[in-house]
């Protein structure tokens, strides 16, 4: 059963193909702020996994663009999670942190 989350993340990839650089823009980074930290790395090798493998096989760049958008905006938003966490830790004292960023796999 898909959750309205889920269809709504569904229709902004939908839009990461407009010929409008704004509406790629925004649905990027609201595909970004939806889908779970624990779910990011798999999402981000979804979407590279799905581009074309060379300039030649590139239909719509518009596609190509919008889907480098949200790996983009997805990184930025793992990182800057990241580093929060990481600050947190320092900034705590605490000898229990560990960070790690394990997004790549």
């Amino acid at each position: 059963m898909f959750s309205f989350i889920d269809v709504l993340v569904t229709h902004l990839m939908a839009l990461s193909s407009s010929p409008i650089l704004a509406v790629r823009r925004l649905s990027s980074r609201a595909v970004a702020k939806l889908i779970p930290q624990c779910n990011v790395s798999s999402f981000i090798n979804n979407i590279i996994s799905s581009l074309p493998s060379s300039s030649v096989s590139v239909v719509h760049y518009n596609q190509l663009h919008g889907q480098l958008l949200q790996v983009h905006c997805l990184l930025k938003y793992l990182l800057s999670t990241e580093v929060k966490r990481y600050l947190t830790c320092v900034f705590s004292k605490h000898s229990y942190c560990h960070v790690g960023i394990d997004f790549i796999t």
